[in-house]
């Protein structure tokens, strides 16, 4: 394999484990937070009632957001912005 490729390669995975974390957040919310209305994202980040999931749920933005890929598309960068803008306290 040659450098480049390795390159590619590691690119890629990245690319997966971005694509990963949208989709996770998606089924965590049971909706997808580019077309959903906000108000229903909020109640659905407010109905989380552990902490913990609430901390995954910002470690799965978290994760998105590092994505190049996911930095380059408009549509996703917003739909994760606006759950973590929901996640912000009252």
């Amino acid at each position: 394999m040659t450098r480049r490729s390795h390159k590619e390669a590691g690119n890629s995975s990245s690319v997966g484990r971005a694509t990963s974390a949208l989709e996770e957040i998606r089924a965590f919310l049971s909706l997808d937070p580019y077309f959903g209305d906000f108000g229903r994202i909020a109640d659905r980040v407010r109905a989380l009632d552990q902490r913990q999931s609430r901390a995954h749920l910002l470690k799965l933005c978290d994760s998105a957001l590092r994505s190049p890929d996911i930095a380059k598309n408009e549509p996703m960068r917003v739909a994760v912005a606006r759950v973590l803008f929901a996640l912000v306290p009252d």
